[in-house]
C-alpha cells in the first residue's frame, strides 16, 4: 500500500493552520527583537496596511463573488475574463497605491493618530506597505482563480509564506539593519 494523499479539504486547512502560526511567531518575535517601541508600532501599522487597504477598497467581496462566475466559464474564457480583469484592476491598484504613498503621513493621521508626525525615514515602512496593495490585490486575484479550479493548498499557503518574509525582515532588522528598512523589505519579499 502507498502513500495516501489526504484530501484537498485538509491540506488547505493544514495551510491555513500554518499562515497562523507563522503570524503568531511573526508578533513574538517582533516583539521580542525589538520590544514595544514607537519603531514597532509603525511596523504593526505598515503590515496591517496592505490588507486593511486591499479589504477595503476591493479583494474581500469581488474574490467571493468572481470564484462562483470563473467556475461556470470554460478554461479558455476562465482565462479571458481574468486576462480582462487584471488590465482593468491593476492599473487604478497602482494609481490608487501611489497617491496613497504619496498621502501615507495622512493616512496614518486617519488610524494612527498617535504616530505623527512621521520623519522621513519613519515613512518608510508606510509607503512601502502602501504600494505592496497592487500585489496583494493579485495575489487575491490568482487565489480566486485557483479556488475556481479546485486549486486550494497555494492560496491557504500565501500567509505562511509572507509571514516567513516578514520574519526574515524582522531578524535582519533586529540585528544587521535597520528595521524600518528590513521589515517592508521582508514583506514584499514575503
Amino acid at each position: 500500500m502507498g502513500f495516501v494523499r489526504p484530501p484537498p479539504l485538509v491540506l488547505f486547512a493544514a495551510a491555513i493552520l500554518l499562515g497562523r502560526v507563522t503570524g503568531l511567531l511573526r508578533e513574538i518575535i517582533l516583539a521580542n527583537a525589538l520590544g514595544a517601541s514607537r519603531t514597532v508600532d509603525l511596523l504593526v501599522l505598515s503590515l496591517t496596511l496592505p490588507d486593511l487597504l486591499a479589504n477595503v477598497l476591493f479583494v474581500s467581496g469581488f474574490s467571493v463573488a468572481l470564484v462562483p462566475h470563473l467556475r461556470m466559464l470554460s478554461p479558455q474564457h476562465q482565462a479571458e475574463c481574468f486576462s480582462g480583469l487584471l488590465v482593468r484592476v491593476m492599473p487604478v491598484m497602482c494609481l490608487i497605491a501611489f497617491v496613497g504613498a504619496f498621502f501615507a503621513d495622512a493616512l496614518v493621521h486617519l488610524l494612527a493618530p498617535g504616530l505623527v508626525p512621521l520623519t522621513g525615514r519613519e515613512s518608510l515602512p508606510i509607503q512601502v506597505s502602501i504600494l505592496s496593495l497592487p500585489l496583494v490585490v493579485l495575489s487575491g486575484l490568482l487565489v480566486a482563480a485557483m479556488m475556481a479550479r479546485d486549486s486550494f493548498v497555494y492560496g491557504g499557503l500565501g500567509t505562511a509564506v509572507l509571514n516567513s518574509g516578514v520574519i526574515l525582515g524582522i531578524l535582519a532588522g533586529a540585528y544587521w539593519v535597520d528595521p524600518l528598512l528590513a521589515v517592508p523589505l521582508g514583506l514584499l519579499g514575503g
